[in-house]
């Protein structure tokens, strides 16, 4: 009897399915991150009972799939730890090293994002949202660190430079060299008329208030093509443009005729940019 008994329990050993046979760890990707974020791990075969061992701690997967599976970085204390697999209660092979590194500083909110190229002090004022931003943490603006002012908690303010036309470059640096995802400030620079009003008239001619923004002292005015720029010497009896300030301008006009015409004007600044065009009826 015993003599079929034995082959009978070999038999059975064999087909008996070995929970974690075969599973190992391959690679880990990446090698460190922050708490919070999401780890992948490669080899397998891997099934619904796999845990991750990071340190003394046992981890449940996010996501698990035949030969990789996902788990996030639990909020521990920076530093290396191992890491390894168990499998259905047994150690898989493959034991890796995994480095918990500080939360990454960031800038939550921005506002406002855009400037523009011709502006008074206050409004090139900026506010940052920020977070994970320790003591001594730098803002650097296109590569340069610039002065701020704490407001009150993961708030500061930043008075701006005036600067060129486009876009500009915002991040954290902590004093453990870690930087911030990079945010982005816009500077506008392409003037723009909101409106045009007649202020008074002369004896010979009359003056246009135009209001709008990004006007400049070296701005020009284009009526019709024609381009006008800025006062003419005393006693001449020829259009020209007066700078007010940023918002404004004062255009100088002498009628041509008695009846008003459809007049179009741009204004255009020493970059070439122009505004788009605003018409209205000029004697």
């Amino acid at each position: 009897m015993a003599k079929f008994l034995l082959p009978l329990l070999l038999m059975m050993m064999l087909c008996a399915p070995l929970h974690g046979a075969g599973t190992q760890l391959q690679s880990v990707a990446p090698a460190e991150d922050v708490p919070g974020a999401e780890i992948v791990l490669r080899g397998g075969p891997f099934d619904g009972t796999v845990r991750v061992v990071l340190g003394e701690l046992r981890i449940r997967p996010s996501r698990i799939y035949s030969r990789h599976l996902f788990f996030k970085v639990p909020p521990i204390k920076p530093g290396q730890y191992s890491l390894s697999l168990i499998q259905a209660g047994s150690p898989a092979p493959g034991d890796f090293s995994f480095r918990v590194i500080p939360p990454r500083p960031a800038i939550v909110a921005l506002r406002p994002w855009k400037f523009y190229a011709c502006a008074y002090p206050l409004e090139l004022h900026l506010e940052l949202e920020l977070s994970q931003s320790p003591p001594g943490t730098s803002i650097l603006l296109n590569g340069s660190a610039i002065p701020y002012e704490s407001q009150q908690q993961n708030r500061v303010s930043i008075e701006l430079p005036l600067l060129p036309e486009g876009l500009h470059e915002i991040k954290l640096v902590t004093p453990q060299r870690q930087e911030s995802l990079p945010s982005s400030l816009y500077f506008d620079a392409t003037p723009q008329i909101f409106t045009i009003e007649q202020e008074d008239d002369r004896v010979n001619a009359y003056s246009l208030i135009i209001s709008g923004r990004n006007f400049f002292a070296t701005s020009k005015l284009s009526i019709n093509n024609r381009i006008v720029g800025a006062s003419e010497p005393a006693g001449s009896a020829s259009d020209h443009l007066e700078y007010i300030d940023c918002n404004s301008l004062r255009y100088i006009r002498y009628p041509t005729g008695a009846s008003p015409e459809t007049t179009e004007l741009r204004v255009i600044n020493p970059d070439g940019r122009q505004s788009p065009p605003y018409s209205l009826n000029l004697r």
